[in-house]
């Protein structure tokens, strides 16, 4: 279904809105850097995609480079002149006949939300189709909002919309798919915005609409296409990924007292009946068993545990393989980084791990931790 199709993620903007000397592209949500979440979902698709890097460049490149071995190229904008003028700066590398275009600080979007796209796009023989979601919240000034008559259809920018929230309520996600024919003869149509100073590539929808070009509207949830700018928008879409990876997690027979309290990250895995307390931190690649039970408060971070463990209340583990069928803490602090030795106490029915000790040359030493 993606045969065809290169995607374009626009990564170059200075983030201002954030008030962080670092890029809100390299935030974590859940564990994960906000920019790798879409470039996921692209690879996922077996979508090849080219990122336009702007802001920061260095430290964007080098996330994706870690993170992944082909597929992805970079481009450079020198100077941020808005979302046309960025895919401008990527046209040379634009070949194949569809170009999926869309922000890279949207980590909620899903897959299926991009197959619809797709899929409406080939079933209208469209020119350009995109994806819009309900919002009539005045509070979301920084979406462009869809407006259409009889005639004509077009997206109005934040900076340019004084009409009715409630009326026009239908916002632009950001994410287009057009045909590559259009998009390269169009780009320089496109007029630069007198206030922003910016080339808006949501004009494009005005242009093939004045051409009775054929358009597609694909609808999606407003949760999943938003957009972050802010620490406080980060802070919300982090609540809805985490509430996603806990709803799954207990679809799979796992136990959460709090959920509401959980913090998960993106790489954790839980086996079936095991039992997460109140406030419990499951962070990095953090693996727990089968049959356990996380009381409240712990934090593991990239942590393995065998089967049938049980770590009590306000534990911090790090970096350690805890074997199944033990118990730790409470209160115990593991770290393996200095090769810990956890040495399990004799004579109880559940081995309880009550001596940590660090190895060094010649010589070991065991600080005691009574649980």
């Amino acid at each position: 279904m993606v045969n065809n199709i290169q995607a374009v993620l626009l990564a170059a903007g200075s983030s201002r809105s954030s008030q962080t000397n670092t890029t809100k592209l390299a935030h974590k949500l859940c564990g994960q850097e906000m920019v790798l979440y879409p470039l996921s979902l692209m690879q996922e698709l077996t979508i090849p995609t080219t990122v336009v890097v702007g802001h920061q460049k260095d430290l964007v490149e080098e996330l994706i480079n870690n993170k992944f071995n082909n597929g992805i190229s970079c481009v450079y904008q020198e100077e941020q002149h808005g979302t046309g003028h960025a895919v401008s700066c990527a046209k040379d590398s634009l070949t194949s006949e569809l170009i999926l275009v869309m922000n890279a600080d949207t980590p909620l979007v899903t897959k299926e939300i991009i197959e619809k796209l797709i899929i409406s796009h080939r079933e209208h023989a469209a020119t350009i189709s995109f994806v819009v979601a309900h919002n009539a919240d005045p509070s979301g000034y920084s979406y462009g909002r869809l407006v259409q008559t009889n005639e004509d259809m077009s997206i109005i920018t934040s900076h340019d919309f004084a009409g009715d929230y409630h009326e026009h309520c239908l916002i632009d996600a950001g994410i287009y798919l057009v045909c590559r024919d259009f998009l390269l003869s169009s780009l320089p149509k496109i007029a630069m915005c007198s206030l922003s100073g910016e080339v808006h590539l949501s004009d494009l929808v005005a242009l093939a609409s004045t051409t009775n070009a054929s358009i597609a509207v694909t609808h999606a949830p407003f949760d999943r296409i938003r957009s972050i700018d802010t620490l406080q928008d980060l802070w919300a879409a982090e609540h809805i990924k985490r509430s996603d990876l806990i709803r799954d997690l207990m679809s799979s027979g796992v136990r959460f007292t709090q959920p509401q309290t959980a913090h998960i990250d993106l790489g954790v895995t839980i086996g079936q009946d095991s039992v997460i307390g109140a406030g419990v931190h499951l962070m990095g690649a953090t693996s727990i068993g089968k049959g356990c039970t996380i009381r409240e408060y712990t934090t593991l971070e990239n942590a393995i545990t065998g089967d049938n463990v049980t770590i009590l209340p306000h534990c911090l583990i790090s970096n350690t393989h805890i074997p199944s069928h033990h118990m730790v803490g409470p209160f115990a602090q593991i770290n393996e980084t200095e090769e810990t030795i956890i040495m399990p106490q004799k004579n109880t029915t559940t081995e309880s791990l009550s001596f940590i000790g660090t190895t060094k040359t010649n010589n070991t030493s065991h600080h005691q931790n009574t649980p």
